[in-house]
């Protein structure tokens, strides 16, 4: 029995979303179709009604979202439907469908009212560009900053969210976050790891962390495991911040945002030598 939000994002795409028969192909639609499909109950009575996107975290019902309100660090799981607060080009605000998100940006499922091909509907023009896939950023021009999400209460689903093959063993579905480091560069992630152990002859005296060879070793351990790909529990949560949560439980002092930025700038290569020296200091060496 496959989940039943599976069997949505897999069926949606390119097709004309309008559950309240008004103002066109809305981005509020998106989340009310959702809801309609994944609940089997009236959009009215999951979801409620709004003004704007930005009002939906206030409207939707605590018998089936749970209320996630946006925080430094946090990353949108698949199924979560985006609110964005809106901003002084659109004060309604924006909302969407996570596919997939790591802490650069998300992958989404969205309409977008403002979308063009437009077609002439109670009384003023308002897009006709069917449901699609789009990347957001968690903030920009026209949405605002991301407000929060709702994420459905697996009680509620249809089927109560099962998702499981003949053998009874949980099924899982790739998406883009999986192979989010598929791509990277395994010897940046050995030199990275190498760097900061204090081990690395020619290295070990420019890492500044080797003055505890011992405890950067397990911390360097930690960060090579939050940033592999497909690190069960890891995935998720965002590899950046998987890190910092890694490294904060060593007896490092650990500088967040310099470490966040340290990790961020790691990946392309031109920037690696900016590594050690942010590393070297967010772990407190000399």
């Amino acid at each position: 029995m496959t989940d039943i939000r599976e069997v949505w994002m897999n069926s949606v795409v390119g097709t004309a979303l309008n559950p309240d028969g008004h103002y066109g192909y809305q981005c509020v639609d998106v989340p009310d179709h959702f809801a309609e499909f994944i609940f089997g109950v009236p959009w009215a009575q999951s979801v409620g009604g709004v003004a704007g996107a930005n009002g939906l975290l206030d409207s939707a019902s605590d018998a089936y979202w749970e209320r996630i309100d946006y925080y430094h660090g946090f990353v949108p799981q698949r199924y979560d439907v985006l609110v964005y607060a809106g901003d002084n080009l659109n004060q309604w605000g924006h909302t969407a469908i996570v596919e997939s998100a790591d802490w650069t940006g998300i992958n989404v499922i969205q309409q977008d009212g403002f979308a063009y091909p437009w077609q002439f509907v109670d009384g003023n023009y308002y897009s006709a560009k069917p449901a699609h896939r789009y990347r957001l950023a968690y903030a920009q021009a026209g949405t605002g900053p991301l407000k929060g999400v709702l994420r459905a209460r697996t009680n509620k689903l249809i089927g109560g969210g099962a998702s499981l093959n003949p053998a009874g063993t949980t099924e899982t579905t790739p998406t883009e976050e999986d192979d989010m480091f598929s791509d990277l560069d395994r010897e940046r992630l050995n030199w990275l790891w190498e760097t900061v152990s204090g081990g690395k002859s020619g290295y070990k005296e420019a890492g500044a962390v080797a003055a505890d060879a011992a405890a950067a070793r397990v911390a360097a351990e930690a960060v090579l495991d939050a940033v592999s790909p497909g690190e069960t529990g890891k995935r998720h949560a965002g590899a950046v911040y998987a890190a910092l949560d890694a490294l904060k439980t060593t007896d490092a002092t650990v500088d967040a945002t310099e470490l966040a930025r340290a990790l961020a700038s790691a990946l392309p290569a031109e920037l690696a030598k900016k590594v050690v020296a942010e590393l070297g200091t967010a772990l407190g060496g000399k």
